[in-house]
């Protein structure tokens, strides 16, 4: 139970500190997520930042220049995907705040 506890604490640490950096890079999060460690964002704000018409061009553009992985939205549904990222917070939190530090320099 108690590394359970520590496991929960630090995912929710990961997410609490994830979600409003992306939003700050001008992701929105429509959907916050309670207890998965994937985040599911509309890109479609950011995509005349990097010159792309879709998140399956986002992501490999964040590939490119930010060397983060994240998965376009065509991957997880038929709804407005081309407009979603998928983001997993399941790295350290020191991965992911290089990650935001990355994305954030991607797109200046």
């Amino acid at each position: 139970i108690a590394e359970y506890e520590n496991r929960r604490t630090q995912f929710k640490a990961r997410r609490d500190y994830f979600l409003p950096a992306l939003r700050e890079l001008g992701f929105n999060i429509p959907v916050e997520p309670d207890g998965a460690f994937y985040v599911y964002a509309d890109a479609s704000p950011l995509f005349a930042k990097l010159n792309v018409k879709d998140s399956w061009d986002f992501a490999f553009e964040i590939m490119r220049r930010a060397h983060v992985a994240i998965t376009p939205g065509r991957d997880f549904g038929t709804d407005s995907t081309a407009n979603f990222v998928r983001f997993s917070t399941a790295s350290s939190m020191l991965d992911l705040q290089t990650a935001i530090a990355r994305i954030r320099a991607a797109l200046c």
